[in-house]
C-alpha cells in the first residue's frame, strides 16, 4: 500500500512541474526585442558585430558560439569564450551566433523548442534570397516554417524565424 500511494505522490509531483513548465513557456518567456530597439542596437554598434564576424573566422571550423556551449566542443580557449561572452552581453545576443554555409546569425532571442519555436535576431548574409519586409514585429505565424528578413545594411538583415 505504502507503494501505491509512492507511486501517486510522485505522479502528482512529476504532473505539477509539468504544469508549472507550460505556464512559464506561455505566460511569462522573454518576447523578441521589437525591429526598432534591435536596429537602434546594431546601428550603435556594427563595429562589435563585425568583431565578432572576424573573431569566428578566425575560431574556424567553430560553428556555433553560444552563451552556455560551443560547437566542435573546446575549438576555443576559456579566455575566447569569455571575449564572445563579454560581446554577446553587450549587443544582447543572449543564444550567441551560428556559422552556415553563406551566412551568420547573430542571435538576439529565442523562445520554445527545437521542434516548434521562435527566434529573431540578425544575420550577415552576403548573397541574401528571400522576400524582404518592412516590419517583423507583426507577422502572421501561418503554416509550418518561415523565415523573414529586412535589410538594415549592405549584407545586414535583421530575421525572424517561427517554426510550429
Amino acid at each position: 500500500m505504502n507503494i501505491v500511494r509512492s507511486i501517486f505522490k510522485l505522479a502528482g509531483i512529476v504532473f505539477i512541474l509539468l504544469i508549472g513548465l507550460f505556464a512559464y513557456f506561455l505566460f511569462f518567456r522573454d518576447p523578441h526585442s521589437s525591429d526598432n530597439v534591435l536596429i537602434a542596437k546594431f546601428e550603435s554598434n556594427k563595429p562589435k558585430f563585425v568583431q565578432l564576424l572576424a573573431m569566428l573566422d578566425e575560431d574556424s571550423p567553430a560553428t556555433i558560439i553560444d552563451p552556455e556551449w560551443i560547437q566542435p566542443d573546446n575549438i576555443i580557449s576559456p579566455a575566447r569564450r569569455a571575449e564572445y561572452n563579454a560581446i554577446f552581453a553587450e549587443l544582447a545576443l543572449s543564444k550567441g551566433l551560428r556559422k552556415n554555409d553563406n551566412y551568420v546569425e547573430f542571435i538576439a532571442g529565442g523562445f520554445g523548442l527545437p521542434s516548434a519555436g521562435s527566434a529573431k535576431g540578425y544575420i550577415y548574409h552576403p548573397n541574401s534570397e528571400g522576400p524582404l519586409f518592412q516590419n517583423l514585429d507583426d507577422l502572421p505565424k501561418a503554416g509550418d516554417r518561415r523565415m523573414f528578413y529586412r535589410k538594415i545594411d549592405e549584407n545586414w538583415y535583421l530575421y525572424y524565424y517561427w517554426h510550429d
